[in-house]
């Protein structure tokens, strides 16, 4: 007799093996597919012809796996911006630290060790927001790396 759990299980595993990974979209998958499930049935299909019709609704994992690449390259271009931004931000500041700390040795007619040390996260600061800024602008910023 055919177990649909055992059925579900499976093809959950199939998921997985595709590479659909995260929770939500998965759970949401199941989701569908159990609700696909029983409307096949309620319309007189026995189970595990309903169980095959509702995989047929969804579709094969390698095409589920490809509709979600697409999304995530969306979600990529949106946070690019804001990664540039971040990026820029960070070496304004960082400038402005360095900026304070060369006027305030240049009037102490001295450099303190607090002096050195803030000197030195600007410029720290500056390097790394000018690196984020200029890797955000690349095309494989984000972009996640699959195996075949």
């Amino acid at each position: 007799m055919f177990d649909s759990e055992k059925a579900i299980t499976d093809w959950r595993r199939r998921m997985l093996a595709a590479g659909i990974k995260t929770p939500v979209p998965l759970e949401e998958l199941e989701s569908h597919l159990r609700g696909e499930i029983e409307r096949q049935m309620k319309s007189g299909m026995n189970a595990q012809r309903a169980f095959g019709e509702a995989i047929q609704q969804i579709g094969p994992p390698n095409a589920l796996q490809s509709e979600f690449q697409k999304a995530n390259a969306l979600t990529v271009e949106r946070k690019r911006p804001i990664a540039i931004a971040a990026g820029v931000l960070t070496v304004f500041v960082g400038f402005i630290l360095v900026w304070a700390t060369v006027v305030q040795s240049r009037d102490m007619g001295r450099t303190a060790n607090e002096v050195v040390v803030l000197f030195v996260l600007g410029l720290i600061l500056v390097f790394d927001g000018a690196a984020v800024s200029f890797l955000a602008s690349k095309r494989s910023f984000l972009a996640s790396k699959r195996k075949a």
